[in-house]
Order: C-alpha cells, then structure tokens, then sequence
C-alpha cells in the first residue's frame, strides 16, 4: 500500500495478516475527489488474506471502493463503512452499494432493513442486460440468510434452492462458489431436519471443494465436520467418530482455525468414545 503527502512521497507497505486498524476516513474535495484513508499498524483488528480471496472468488467485479467498504466492515468499522457508501452511491455500483449496506445492517440484527437492501441489490442486477445471474445468486444467499434468522426456515431452503441452480447452470463443477451453494443448502435441509438429504448436499459440497482447493483448507475442513455432524444426527456414531476425527486433524493445522469448534469436537470424541455409543 503507498501513501502520499503534498510535500513528500512515502512507500508503506503491509503484509496481508498485519493488524490494521482504521484512524480516520474523509473525503477530499481538494484532492480531485479523492477519499482520505488513514490507517496504522496496531496490536487490533485485522484483515485476512483468505476472507478478500473467497470474497473476489465469490463476487470477481466489486471495484475498489466496494472492496474498502467491505474492509472497513469487517474491521468493525460499520458506520464508517455505512457513511462511505452513502456518500459513493451515486458513483458507483448501485447493486454492490446496496448489498454492502445490507451486510452492515444485517451485522447489526436489522434484518428487515437488510432484506430491503438485499432485494434492491438483486432486482437491480437482474434488470440489468444482460442479467447478473451468478453475482445475483450471491444476494439469494444473503436473503436466505435472513430468512433463517427470522426462523422462516423453509423459506430460506427456497432461496438457497434457487441460488444453486444459477451456480449449477453458470459455473464449471470445481467452482468455489458451487461448493458454496451446495454447503447452503445442506444447512437448509439440516435444520429443517431432512438429515438425507443435507448428507447428499454436504458430499457434493466436499467434492467441489476438493477439486479446486487444498485439503487443508478451512472449506474442507468445515465440509468434513458438517459431514460428520449429519451423521451424529442420524445417530450412526461409528461414521461421526470417523468424520469428527478427521475434521479435527485439519482444524488444528489450519493456524485459522476456531479454538471453540476445536474443543467442541474433541468433547464429541470423548463423548462418543466414552459412552458406549459406538459398538463393535
């Protein structure tokens, strides 16, 4: 990253993993219209390497004023971020401004004011000619998403539904984003308890995956435990005991990995290797 002053030129660089934290944003009117972004190393906040690249493989388009939205989101900066699409709005990718503001909504629990942003998004991308099919499966995921927050459970399996068949018309099968859809729609199916079905999902998911990305990548990881969960679900231990331990042994080479879902499995295995569910 290279910052600037009137006086003089400085060359700062930062590696992807470094802490970063937000100082202050401004707009410049001055500057050609340009947005003035202070930044410092510090001991908080962070942006990772792998989250902007599943972000560019799942929406490739976003400029880069939408990509600085989003990192200013998940830097936890919201009403920075919320400000400064508001002010680009008029400029910039209509669609992506409304789905950005709905993820920032959605963060904070106003899930009625994040469907309106999400639906605009996606009226707005297929109106377009021709029609934004593939980025607009991104925005049915998101409305399933909220659906699901407001316990409307078979709604947001319609909606998942119907992302995966855009992905499945659009995409090549080792697509990241395919695997995406099928991991969604598993997550449908299993809370609606269709345990089968989801199983069948979480397989293709894994499949996809694997074609495209490393074993030791968190998307795998997480295939494997949503795989072994179906099968503690449907009560046949013995293949849950195979899947959880699997899962385990990539969550902890994985230096991303959840501390809380680590212990959470390694209480599964204790519990199933402890109770006798598991016969010979």
């Amino acid at each position: 990253m290279r910052t600037s002053t009137a006086k003089q030129q400085q060359n700062t660089y930062f590696r992807f993993g470094d802490n970063i934290s937000c100082k202050t944003i401004e707009f410049k009117d001055e500057y050609h219209h340009a947005w003035i972004v202070k930044l410092e190393v510090c001991d908080s906040g962070t942006i990772g390497k792998d989250f902007l690249d599943l972000e560019r493989s799942i929406m490739p388009e976003k400029s880069n004023s939408i990509i600085l939205a989003d990192l200013l989101f998940i830097m936890g900066y919201r009403t920075k971020a919320e400000n400064y699409l508001n002010q680009i709005s008029d400029v910039e990718d209509v669609a992506l401004v409304h789905f950005t503001l709905a993820k920032i909504h959605y963060n904070r629990g106003d899930y009625d004011l994040a469907l309106e942003h999400f639906q605009i998004s996606y009226e707005l991308m297929m109106s377009e000619e021709p029609p934004r099919r593939i980025d607009s499966a991104t925005i049915l995921h998101s409305i399933a998403y909220i659906f699901n927050q407001k316990n409307d459970l078979f709604e947001a399996l319609v909606y998942q539904q119907k992302a995966l068949d855009i992905h499945l018309e659009c995409l090549v099968p080792d697509d990241i984003r395919l695997g995406i859809s099928y991991y969604n729609v598993s997550l449908a199916l299993k809370n609606i308890n269709q345990f089968d079905k989801a199983l069948s999902y979480y397989q293709q998911a894994r499949i996809a995956w694997s074609q495209s990305l490393p074993y030791d990548h968190v998307l795998i990881a997480d295939s494997i435990h949503s795989i072994a969960a179906i099968y503690y679900c449907k009560r046949q231990y013995r293949e849950a005991l195979e899947y959880f331990e699997e899962a385990l042994k990539l969550y902890k080479r994985l230096s991303s990995a959840n501390e809380g879902v680590i212990l959470k499995i390694e209480n599964v295995i204790e519990d199933l290797k402890g109770t006798g569910s598991i016969t010979a």
